[in-house]
């Protein structure tokens, strides 16, 4: 009976934690927690797996067992991917330890708390600590502009790789001083722990100012080739305007003119005609990649067929390092189409864009002339134009943020890019 009343309020306690946290993760990623019996045998599962491990006293195995649990919550109540589940539990669990620190000193200040306290007492106040942690951070989730803050800061890290792996040192770190100061809450003098943890937001300073840098740099490049591709389709689609326009008053002055005139401007006529593409589709592509593919495809001799299916331009809203590494790939995969186009008759390139939720999907077509072996494909010495090179391909595969799949169809070579939104 005394093991009841000693464990069953901690276990309320987690229980009350985890239907708020579950209230607060629906929130962050625009679902809402339903209570049914199945999310709440969900919780309740939980509950007991985390009020389990608190007889673990390894720092780093208990830390990572709460957030493997925190997972597995996620992903069964809100069918969650895991990267969604990671940040999250991340951004909820820090906001937890920074209410933890300041309540648990708090209470030391005003000597709520101290080493004369009975282990009875200093249970309840942890217990009343707890609780009144859960109770803040569901508060926080309801005034509006918090969490229109919150929902946009992990937005932000969904799309951003070093932004999250900087959070989660921070996370690694927050964990070590929650549960550090769980253990020792109402000790002082944790000298070695203060001089860890100023080394280590040291090194997580210097990765901030670096990652912004970088960040910086890179959104400045994205807006120049932004703005580039912008003048760039403004100046083929008044360039189209003024062929048309010029051909047809060409043909009247053709009506009032001698012979010589009329042989002058079918002579202009002619050239005109050898120098602009057949077919040319280029107007037909969202602004974010126009000026790119317009400056490989514009002045070759060959048809060029645009199936656009996307809506609007979600290029705009690619990290500068995806925008950046979409062109990279794309611009190889344009240049190998157009110099192997250079082998065959009747040349066409033929590009396919489409999309769903989360990805962006770039299909370049091309003829081809020579054979092709599938195993040897994308290796650094093998080409498919039979002269050993093959850094095109190669560079593409190893792209990490770009996903390929190359295939054969009609005596057509296509190289599909797969790029995350």
């Amino acid at each position: 009976m005394s093991l009841v009343v000693n464990t069953l309020p901690y276990f309320v306690v987690i229980f009350i934690g985890n239907i708020l946290y579950n209230i607060c993760f629906g929130k962050l990623i625009n679902q809402k927690f339903n209570i049914n019996f199945r999310n709440i045998l969900i919780t309740i599962t939980c509950s007991l797996l985390i009020f389990a491990i608190n007889n673990i006293h390894i720092i780093w195995i208990k830390m990572f067992i709460s957030l493997i649990i925190g997972t597995f919550n996620d992903f069964f109540i809100f069918s969650c991917k895991f990267k969604e589940s990671f940040i999250g539990y991340m951004i909820i669990y820090i906001l937890i330890v920074l209410f933890e620190l300041f309540y648990t000193n708090l209470f030391g200040v005003l000597n709520i708390i101290s080493d004369s306290n009975s282990a009875i007492y200093l249970n309840f106040i942890k217990l009343t600590i707890s609780f009144i942690i859960c109770i803040s951070v569901y508060v926080g989730f309801i005034i509006n502009k918090i969490v229109l803050l919150l929902k946009k800061l992990f937005n932000i890290l969904y799309k951003n790789t070093n932004l999250t792996n900087i959070v989660f040192l921070i996370f690694v770190v927050a964990s070590i001083l929650s549960l550090t100061n769980v253990e020792t809450f109402y000790h002082n003098g944790a000298i070695y722990l203060l001089l860890s943890l100023i080394i280590i937001f040291a090194i997580l300073f210097t990765l901030i100012i670096k990652t912004t840098t970088n960040v910086a740099y890179l959104k400045d490049s994205n807006n120049k080739l932004a703005v580039y591709n912008d003048n760039y389709g403004k100046f083929l689609k008044e360039y189209k305007l003024y062929k048309h326009n010029i051909k047809h008053k060409l043909k009247s002055v053709k009506a009032y003119g001698n012979k010589k005139v009329n042989e002058l401007i079918d002579d202009i006529l002619e050239e005109e005609t050898t120098f602009a593409i057949k077919n040319n589709d280029l107007y037909n592509l969202p602004n974010g990649i126009k000026g790119a593919m317009a400056e490989r495809l514009y002045n070759v001799d060959l048809d060029v067929l645009v199936y656009n299916k996307i809506k609007g331009d979600p290029f705009k809203n690619l990290s500068a390092r995806s925008f950046n590494e979409t062109s990279t790939c794309l611009g190889i995969a344009l240049d190998n189409a157009v110099e192997a186009s250079e082998l065959v008759k009747n040349p066409v390139i033929v590009i396919d864009l489409n999309e769903d939720d989360d990805n962006i999907y770039i299909k370049v077509g091309n003829k081809f002339k020579n054979n092709i072996d599938f195993i040897e494909l994308g290796n650094l010495n093998y080409s498919t134009k039979n002269r050993g090179s093959g850094f095109g391909l190669f560079s593409i595969m190893k792209s990490k943020r770009i996903k390929e799949k190359i295939s054969i169809i009609n005596d057509f070579f296509y190289i599909e890019l797969k790029i995350s939104k």
